[in-house]
């Protein structure tokens, strides 16, 4: 029979043995550990790319490297291979993807926002923004000046009143606006070319006789639009038409390309067209009567 020292000896030993055991454990589990949390975070890490390229359309370098460049000469460069991608695509008769518009439009109102003194951030712009309409079925096809067949007739405009609290007023036949009221006159084109570029002769138009008229009559219609169905809209760069804004469905937008730091109204005109929707939106003028 095992006398108690000898009993002390032995449970001692197993005490040892079973620390050793539970450290070797203890060391495996650890070593297994940081394995599966390295495995983890390089999971992670892939799942979080392929995220950022799905978000990015399949142009994640080229969109970080606009919102983010490393110089204004990586910016520069960056905005060349935006250039040269929407030549070559537009060369190639290649429809543009909605979803790596959408991406690279957001990219380059940032670039322009950014760096408004940019001419080339600009020039991408204005392509971009050229090639994003231009591609749509309502393409330019020997559509008709749209001066040469507004009449002016009723069916030609639509005219509402806001009441100073903003609703829109019920008129009668003695209709008389309330104290600090607007009258907004939107006139009405359809399947048509229009140039918004102000013309000498504009007032002598029907469109020009018809917005001077409005403004003697009616000296609260301080917001005068155009409502644009499938029109090809051009523009050089220069004055814009007397109206306040532009609301267009299923329309496509041709801007002469600047070769220096556009003016306030293509800058204008080009920063809302890059983030409006092809199918149809509203853009502000920066001009008006």
């Amino acid at each position: 029979m095992a006398t108690q020292l000898e009993r002390l000896a032995g449970l001692e030993s197993q005490s040892k043995w079973y620390w050793a055991a539970l450290s070797a454990v203890a060391l495996a589990g650890s070593l297994w550990l940081g394995w599966l949390t390295n495995r983890l975070i390089d999971v992670q890490s892939k799942v979080s790319e392929l995220r950022q390229m799905v978000h990015d359309g399949g142009l994640g370098d080229i969109v970080s490297q606009l919102r983010n460049p490393s110089s204004p000469e990586h910016l520069q460069a960056s905005l060349s291979t935006v250039v040269a991608q929407i030549q070559t695509a537009r060369a190639n008769k290649i429809r543009p993807d909605e979803q790596k518009l959408k991406v690279l439009s957001s990219a380059l109102s940032n670039v322009v926002q950014r760096v408004p003194e940019n001419p080339e951030a600009w020039q991408a712009a204005v392509q971009l923004v050229d090639y994003k309409f231009q591609a749509l079925p309502a393409g330019p096809i020997a559509l008709p000046n749209c001066y040469d067949y507004w009449t002016g007739m009723p069916s030609d405009h639509t005219d509402t009143i806001f009441n100073q609290d903003g609703t829109v007023a019920e008129r009668s036949n003695n209709f008389i606006p309330d104290t600090g009221a607007t009258w907004t006159v939107h006139a009405t084109f359809h399947d048509c070319s229009l140039n918004i570029d102000y013309i000498d002769n504009f007032e002598t138009t029907n469109i020009g006789r018809f917005f001077t008229d409005v403004k003697r009559h009616h000296p609260g219609a301080d917001f005068l639009g155009l409502i644009l169905t499938n029109v090809h809209v051009t523009y050089s760069g220069g004055k814009i038409i007397p109206v306040s804004e532009i609301q267009f469905i299923n329309c496509t937008f041709e801007i002469k390309k600047p070769t220096d730091v556009p003016n306030k109204e293509v800058q204008a005109i080009a920063g809302q067209l890059l983030t409006a929707n092809t199918s149809g939106g509203t853009i502000q003028l920066p001009t008006g009567m």
